[in-house]
């Protein structure tokens, strides 16, 4: 399995994964199985399977539905089944975004053939089992890093009626340039390519952070793009 994954955004930015390690994605299966079969413990030990033939269909949709939460946690909680939470890993599209409802149904679909039959054989060099594949996602590994926080300070700095830009060449960037920079800032599966962008945007724009850190040089170079954009144009 390679050490990193890298996928092409907006500026043709390389934005690096890291693929999760096969014993954490058995892990998190591993949970969740535990789960649902302590979920169905649970209910026999309150004789909820005692059968009778009206009460067929109702055990069998219970049982659906709980062999469905890592599917729909998958879908609700940007890639991550309970497992997955435990284990800090994430399931994220080829192009870097959380999985869609469509998306989160075929890995679903294609993990009981995964897993009897094809699974650890078809992990491929991106870490990618048979349903990964047909979805076109991935898993990888989600930093303690992604839970940074940027201040509202922060954030809207250009508000100010005193701010000053620094950096004027901000006003050459257009919305690819935005839509990377925020994305490095701000969303959960770029976080951790806030140094990839710094140097990118850098080069495109020709100009240098000097010595300030690289989340802080994007969130400057942000808020001066914005303070043009919006306070200017008012």
């Amino acid at each position: 399995m390679v050490d990193k994954l890298s996928i092409l955004s907006g500026l043709y930015v390389d934005l690096e994964y890291v693929p999760a390690p096969t014993f954490k994605r058995v892990l998190a299966v591993s949970i969740d199985g535990f789960i649902y079969y302590m979920a169905l413990i649970i209910l026999a030990s309150v004789g909820f399977f005692n059968f009778s033939e009206e009460r067929i269909p109702i055990i069998i949709l219970v049982i659906t539905i709980l062999g469905l939460v890592p599917f729909f946690c998958e879908y609700f909680f940007n890639g991550q089944s309970i497992g997955k939470m435990l284990m800090k890993i994430a399931v994220v599209t080829d192009e870097g975004t959380p999985p869609s409802f469509f998306q989160c149904a075929i890995r679903s679909l294609l993990f009981t053939v995964d897993f009897w039959l094809v699974g650890v054989i078809l992990i491929s060099k991106k870490g990618k089992r048979l349903g990964d594949m047909a979805s076109g996602c991935m898993v990888v590994l989600k930093k303690s890093s992604l839970q940074e926080r940027v201040s509202l300070q922060e954030e809207y700095a250009y508000a100010n009626p005193d701010y000053n830009v620094k950096f004027e060449e901000a006003q050459e960037m257009n919305d690819e340039d935005f839509d990377v920079l925020t994305k490095a800032l701000f969303d959960i599966n770029y976080r951790t390519q806030s140094d990839a962008v710094s140097r990118r945007m850098q080069k495109h724009l020709g100009i240098a952070k000097g010595s300030m850190e690289d989340r802080s040089f994007l969130m400057r170079l942000r808020n001066d793009a914005l303070y043009y954009r919006q306070v200017l144009e008012q």
